[in-house]
This record gives structure tokens, C-alpha cells and sequence, in this order.
């Protein structure tokens, strides 16, 4: 009798769960004009609630770091591309208190992985 109580409180807590509804603030389509493709690696936030999304850029012969801040209501405030090497590859993003953006990536220089960190400031 216990068992098939704490499985009938399990199965309803599980039932309202599921109804719970999600509610999207806004939506953010970015076409870089300059870039074939774009593949998005992580986002950040930063104390104003802007978002910075670090996206792998691909132009057509290799691929780039792509560093893009939206604002709060989803409007495209700026982008920041990289190009250190013949590949570029994104690994994450953070904001600290002070509002610096920083990227953490891999560059390949003349056949060699390389270790890239960037910093940007949020204006």
C-alpha cells in the first residue's frame, strides 16, 4: 500500500512537471554576411544580461573565432571576428565582473596547435 502511494504522488508530481511551459524571451537569427557558415559553441552572460555567443566562423577557406553580443531584448549589438591561422577553433566564453569577454580556442600556426585566448572589452 505505501509503495502504490509513493508511486501515485511520484506520477502526479511527474504530470505537473511536464505541463510546465517555457517562455521564450526572444529568438536571434545572425547571418554574417562575411562567413559560409556558422556553428554555435557556447554563451555567456554578463551582469546586464547581455549575451555573448562564441560561434566557429567557417568563409569558405577556413575557419575563424566569431564572437557576437546581443543585448537584452536579442538586437545584434556588434561581432568580433579572429583569424590567427590557417583554422581557428572556438572552445568557450566568459564574462568577468568588470564586463571583459574573454575566448578560449585553438589556432593552427604552420602545422602546430596553438593554445589562443582573447579579450575583449563589452563595448
Amino acid at each position: 500500500m505505501k509503495t502504490k502511494l509513493i508511486l501515485l504522488f511520484l506520477s502526479a508530481l511527474f504530470a505537473v512537471t511536464a505541463k510546465a511551459q517555457v517562455t521564450e524571451k526572444w529568438c536571434a537569427i545572425d547571418t554574417n554576411t562575411t562567413a559560409v557558415s556558422e556553428e554555435g559553441i557556447d554563451v555567456a552572460k554578463d551582469a546586464s544580461g547581455n549575451a555573448y555567443v562564441v560561434a566557429k566562423s567557417h568563409n569558405g577557406t577556413n575557419y575563424d573565432i566569431c564572437l557576437i553580443k546581443y543585448n537584452t531584448a536579442g538586437v545584434r549589438q556588434w561581432i568580433k571576428t579572429y583569424d590567427g591561422g590557417s583554422t581557428d577553433n572556438p572552445i568557450g566564453v566568459e564574462v568577468d565582473a568588470s564586463g571583459y569577454v574573454y575566448v578560449g580556442g585553438n589556432t593552427m600556426v604552420s602545422g602546430v596547435n596553438r593554445l589562443t585566448a582573447l579579450k575583449y572589452s563589452s563595448a
